[in-house]
């Protein structure tokens, strides 16, 4: 069989990012001899072919997504997430430079995210903890830059081909942290160290995946879908997280939505869903949905009783909100109890935290959003592409729903997702205007 040289950087890139999870399975030992090469091969690989680079991030960030990376910034851990946005960043700017090109180009959502970055500035001076404020405005103002990245870059590569090569990685990601993750009250957490987390991550990484596997035709790719299928069953499952089952039920709406002219896939892919679930031991995750009607499940009663919380906040502080990162410390002031409670609610966050102009600058935000992957669905009809566009928006739909029971507006995963989003709606309005009105190709796509 010829090797495609089209294939190599993402193939690069993947085992760069699979040796340096080697690393972090086998210790400090192997860190010289596994990551250093493997690090060199992944900045050349990003460097070059950044489209494929983005990819690998949006991988990374997923797969170890707490990971910490033993650097610190503004006295804070920098996870793998933030570490890889400012490596994307840096080398795309000096590639840039080079070609002398625009490093970043503004779009639809450079408004929003300019509006968000204020209102998180505005209520600094009700903040308890102003250094964890000023930790947050820098992670918001880094993924708003990374988003820009992933829109500015030329979308002319087959994306298909580095996404399949990270579907295979997250195979293995999903099969070692099924077999050899970490376990904490009986709750898988793979790779990550919470279960919940995990759980939602790999929902939000794989529904783009399947768009990008469905896009090919052969038998490889259906049976690494059926294998994707069958290993985010399991580890779902294994996590026990009543909200990655929302957040899958989500994602799998839209699966069903780019399968829908290929019905026989859609069947396997369903039935080795189903062949997860009678691979998992989901006896905790039945007991916490029977805690949970008995009510006396502690998770649902600490997110009661964070949502009131949340309420009263928005009453006293509820015009400039009481700063980013502080919902904890208000939270131990209102009860009285000391305890430092997240509230476990993207959303709420965001009322609590920044107040009116913070709801108002994140619903124009999501509108915004929400036109622009109606825009790249409408165009994208017909397009080889159409399946993995499917995906994408259904990535960022379940991320919306895991906000609901998580907090993960912060995301360096759901950011590349909606940069890639607002480059692809760009490219195929583009292309959807420059033929003639009675043709439908699309040359760079078919």
């Amino acid at each position: 069989m010829r090797l495609d040289r089209r294939a190599l950087p993402s193939a690069l890139i993947c085992a760069a990012i699979g040796a340096l999870l080697i690393v972090s399975l086998l210790g400090s030992n192997a860190l010289l001899v596994v990551a250093a090469p493997a690090g060199l091969i992944g900045i050349y690989a990003i460097y070059r072919y950044p489209v494929m680079g983005l990819v690998a991030i949006s991988g990374a960030t997923a797969l170890s997504h707490t990971g910490l990376t033993g650097f610190s910034l503004a006295g804070a851990p920098v996870t793998m997430g933030k570490l890889s946005a400012l490596v994307a960043i840096s080398l795309w700017t000096l590639r840039a430079l080079a070609a002398r090109a625009p490093i970043l180009e503004t779009n639809r959502l450079t408004l929003p995210y300019i509006l968000i970055l204020l209102t998180m500035i505005m209520p600094m001076s009700q903040a308890i903890v102003p250094k964890l404020s000023i930790i947050g405005i820098q992670s918001w103002l880094l993924l708003g830059v990374l988003s820009h990245l992933a829109y500015t870059i030329s979308y002319r590569h087959d994306l298909a081909r580095p996404m399949t090569g990270l579907a295979v990685l997250t195979s293995m990601g999903l099969l070692y942290g099924w077999l050899l993750g970490g376990i904490r009250y009986d709750r898988l957490e793979g790779l990550s160290a919470n279960a919940n987390v995990w759980a939602n991550g790999v929902v939000i990484l794989c529904t783009p995946l399947f768009g990008a596997l469905t896009i090919h035709r052969g038998a490889l790719f259906t049976v690494l879908q059926l294998t994707l299928a069958s290993l985010l069953m399991i580890n779902v499952l294994g996590s026990a997280s009543r909200g990655a089952l929302a957040t899958l039920a989500v994602a799998g709406v839209f699966i069903v939505l780019m399968l829908r002219k290929r019905r026989l896939v859609l069947a396997g892919v369903v039935g080795f869903g189903i062949l997860g679930l009678s691979l998992t031991d989901y006896s905790m995750l039945i007991e916490r949905f029977t805690t949970l009607a008995m009510d006396v499940d502690a998770s649902s009663n600490h997110r009661e009783e964070a949502f009131w919380t949340g309420v009263a906040i928005i009453r006293d502080h509820g015009v400039w909100g009481i700063g980013v990162d502080q919902f904890k410390f208000y939270f131990a002031s209102e009860t009285g109890t000391g305890e430092l409670l997240a509230p476990h609610n993207m959303y709420l966050r965001l009322a609590t935290e920044q107040g009116i102009p913070g709801i108002a600058s994140h619903l124009v935000f999501f509108g915004v959003l929400a036109y622009s992957i109606r825009n790249m669905l409408i165009y994208g009809i017909g397009a080889r592409l159409e399946p993995l566009l499917w995906g994408l928006a259904g990535g960022v739909a379940a991320w919306l729903m895991a906000g609901l029971l998580g907090e993960y507006m912060m995301d360096t995963q759901a950011q590349v997702w909606i940069g890639m989003i607002l480059g692809l709606e760009r490219r195929l309005r583009e292309e959807a205007a420059a033929l003639p009105s009675d043709r439908d190709e699309r040359e760079v796509w078919r």
